[in-house]
């Protein structure tokens, strides 16, 4: 890799005013091109999962560093109001595939209204989402289906899995 390269990258992390981005070269530190934040004043200028243009500016660094040239259009994210404002978006993840609610049948409870709220909100932005019910092994199957069942019917997968024991993983890993 060469200064003046251009990649393409999605954006894995963000710290502040950096973005790592993740190319086919590996993992490059970023920061914005003036221009961008300028074009972006009702929401984040960047967001973990966006597609981005990037410039390598310092191949020799750990990681390498460049500059976001460009956002690439979001297909879809999930966001919400800023707090104390009207119409500036805050984003949470851009370009969402999938969405995969985690929640304990046991230690702690599981909260239906939150998990409606993330199911909600999945919906609202047309992204599939699946319902993993971590901890099994602490309770009997018909406590799960109990507490499940209506989400099932609602046309979600649940997918039963225990990290302590190892079940449903390959299912779960099977639907991401």
């Amino acid at each position: 890799m060469n200064a003046g390269d251009e990649l393409l990258g999605v954006i894995v992390r963000s710290y502040g005013l950096h973005f790592d981005v993740s190319t086919d070269a590996g993992i490059l530190r970023c920061t914005l091109r003036g221009t961008i934040k300028r074009q972006r004043k009702k929401t984040d200028p960047a967001a973990v999962g966006d597609r981005v243009r990037a410039t390598l500016s310092i191949p020799a660094g750990d990681p390498p560093q460049g500059v976001i040239e460009e956002i690439l259009p979001r297909v879809r994210s999930l966001s919400r109001l800023a707090r104390g404002t009207d119409d500036t978006e805050q984003v949470i993840l851009a370009n969402p595939d999938q969405l995969v609610a985690v929640v304990a049948i046991r230690d702690p409870e599981p909260h239906p209204r939150m998990i409606d709220r993330l199911l909600l909100l999945a919906e609202a932005r047309g992204i599939n989402a699946i319902l993993c019910v971590n901890k099994v092994d602490l309770v009997d199957l018909p406590e799960v289906d109990r507490v499940f069942k209506p989400y099932e019917m609602a046309g979600y997968p649940v997918v039963p899995t225990s990290a302590h024991t190892g079940v449903g993983v390959d299912e779960l890993r099977a639907l991401l």
